[in-house]
């Protein structure tokens, strides 16, 4: 049986939090959370099992793009996806992924299985594998325990076959 992948996930929202470690999750994931980018960095020190880092960028102390940054030099071989509500910012490093908010799970669990996959894996994966992937992800309400006010901020949308005679 193999491992489940770690990715620590890091926004000072708290529900944007939550629902970013639930979406990965349930995509078979095993999440670390944390709201800040030094509590991070900390988790970063203390553990050898983290492969990416999906962060906000826009956070007080120490922004997303500084953590990208400070990570990349010193765990390069940690994967990197800033996300935000404001454009790419110029000052995050080559090689992290950017993801504008909101998305839908299907973009976040797609940027982090192209960011984790090396091209020759890639080409072993088949397309129903991570179709059905997507497809089950983008179904399923990650609501569960939130509070009914947040629902409209973490809906997700069904996509259905288009309807032939119309």
């Amino acid at each position: 049986m193999q491992t489940p992948t770690v990715i620590l996930v890091v926004d000072d929202e708290h529900t944007v939090l939550a629902v970013t470690a639930g979406r990965l999750r349930h995509a078979g994931y095993t999440v670390v959370e944390t709201t800040s980018s030094r509590e991070g960095l900390k988790l970063l020190e203390g553990r050898d099992d983290i492969a990416a880092i999906v962060s906000d960028c826009n956070m007080p102390e120490m922004r997303g793009t500084e953590l990208a940054q400070v990570a990349l030099a010193r765990w390069p071989h940690i994967k990197f996806i800033a996300t935000s509500g404001q454009p790419r910012a110029p000052d995050l490093p080559e090689g992290a992924e950017f993801i504008a908010k909101p998305y839908r799970a299907a973009v976040l669990i797609s940027t982090l299985e192209k960011v984790l996959t090396s091209p020759e894996a890639a080409e072993k994966l088949t397309q129903g594998d991570v179709l059905g992937r997507r497809l089950d992800m983008e179904a399923t309400p990650f609501l569960d325990g939130l509070s009914p006010a947040i629902a409209p901020l973490t809906s997700l949308t069904l996509r259905c076959p288009p309807t032939r005679g119309l």
